[in-house]
């Protein structure tokens, strides 16, 4: 069977039983870092998240924790509409950031999610990346543009 669809069964479950539970923000955020980390498991797991690696320990299926994981956190977000938007820039900017989020809340309609990535390879600027869409405004892409304009324009006059 294809381990996709299993994956997606098993995140359904946990979404149902946190919602029973009353938990359901709490698995959310230890799924959602666990995720954003090097996947290791904290010491100290939620107790539907604790159910849930038993259970796929229990039918061999360990290896889909982390499929099941990032099913679990689309699933929880569009029940809850939220919105994960990633920010890359190249330094630290606390105000672009907000900025950013609530450009996201109006795009959306709901609530945004804001990761935040340093990385110094674009040079300056930012990319602002929420629901498949890419506001791309890094210094390093401007530069590649540029760059591409001028070997085109350099082509025809030859």
């Amino acid at each position: 069977m294809n381990e996709g669809i299993i994956a997606s069964r098993y995140a359904r479950a946990l979404l149902k039983l946190t919602a029973e539970s009353g938990r359901g923000k709490e698995v959310f955020a230890q799924v959602d870092g666990m995720l954003d980390s090097t996947g290791s498991i904290p010491d100290v797991l939620e107790t539907d998240l604790a159910a849930l690696i038993t259970l796929l320990e229990k039918n061999e299926r360990e290896n889909l924790l982390k499929r099941v994981m990032i099913q679990f956190r689309k699933f929880y977000c569009r029940q809850e509409g939220i919105s994960i938007g990633r920010l890359t820039t190249a330094v630290k900017d606390e105000a672009l950031e907000l900025r950013m989020k609530a450009l996201g809340e109006k795009m959306t309609g709901g609530s945004v999610l804001m990761k935040s990535l340093i990385d110094p390879g674009i040079e300056g600027g930012f990319k602002f990346e929420i629901d498949g869409l890419m506001m791309d405004a890094s210094v390093r892409t401007q530069l590649e543009t540029i760059r591409k304009e001028l070997t085109e324009s350099n082509r025809r006059l030859v």
